[in-house]
């Protein structure tokens, strides 16, 4: 019976969030690590194996499975896909996988940090025309051996980032999925003063026109969209009696409009009176602010 290998911090995550327990005569041998900017990359050997992820999935992330020798198969949610040499396979780390080898190989592992996209196990083959490009940057990545200075990998890292999401893009069979996605990131950084299209995009490894073009489908620009959800997030601030006693600059502030008379403008358009006027129309006397 195999004996049981952990093998974990192979993509230099801390906490080692992608520890997986191995199955195998001989644990498979680490031939190269490597920091890319926001990719974790780590080259492989092995024999016949079979692995799967220690403990509960870990969220937030993609892995790239990028088969240089031999066979793999990779299992997630009931699908599985068979690499041959040259062959990459995409999958999240928020569902359980398994990755089974029945001979010698050599397989590279990249991780890296992006949104939820529902990707099971999926080979992206020939049919998206990024995929070519993405398979001969990870087929360099493999056979890189000397070292990379820093400024170099994080760029060689930012730009791989960047080809896997057009990749994933173009198997996508709708913007509508991204622009629910984009919405969400950029609630999470209402709060940055200097939240824009190119923040959104270096946000999430898109270029800055593709940004804009998800938006323009769906009726709507990112400067607009950032503007009405922080006026909304003000209201609500505005409306709540715990923060009667905070000045209206200073919520607007907090949600990364710090102009005063644009945000009262804005506020003014968008609602049809000032924030001051606003505040005490709707709070009652006692905690409205003075």
């Amino acid at each position: 019976m195999p004996a049981r290998h952990l093998l974990s911090g192979y993509l230099g995550t801390e906490p080692a969030r992608d520890a997986v327990v191995v199955h195998a005569a001989q644990p498979p041998r680490i031939v190269r690590k490597a920091r890319l900017g926001p990719l974790g990359l780590c080259v492989l050997e092995g024999d016949r194996l079979d692995a799967t992820p220690l403990g509960s999935p870990s969220p937030g992330g993609l892995v790239v499975g990028y088969l240089v020798d031999g066979e793999i198969a990779v299992e997630q949610q009931g699908h599985t896909t068979r690499l041959r040499p040259g062959e990459f396979v995409v999958y999240e780390t928020a569902s359980p996988f398994r990755v089974r080898a029945d001979r010698p190989h050599r397989y590279m592992v990249l991780g890296l940090p992006l949104p939820a996209t529902r990707t099971v196990a999926t080979r992206c083959a020939g049919e998206r025309p990024s995929a070519p490009l993405l398979a001969a940057l990870l087929h360099g990545l493999a056979d890189q051996t000397g070292p990379v200075p820093p400024a170099s990998a994080a760029l060689i890292g930012e730009a791989t980032a960047a080809c896997l999401h057009a990749v994933l893009l173009e198997g996508a069979p709708a913007t509508g999925a991204l622009f629910d996605r984009l919405t969400r990131w950029i609630d999470a950084h209402l709060p940055d003063a200097d939240l824009t299209a190119e923040t959104v995009a270096r946000g999430n490894f898109l270029s800055a026109r593709y940004v804009r073009r998800i938006f323009a489908a769906e009726g709507t620009t990112v400067s607009g969209h950032v503007r009405d959800r922080r006026l909304d997030r003000i209201r609500h601030d505005l409306l709540d009696p715990a923060q009667a006693g905070r000045c209206v600059s200073a919520i607007a502030a907090s949600w990364g409009l710090r102009e005063p008379s644009g945000f009262g403008r804005a506020f003014s358009r968008r609602f049809g009176d000032s924030p001051e006027r606003y505040r005490r129309a709707r709070l009652p006397p006692a905690t409205s602010e003075r």
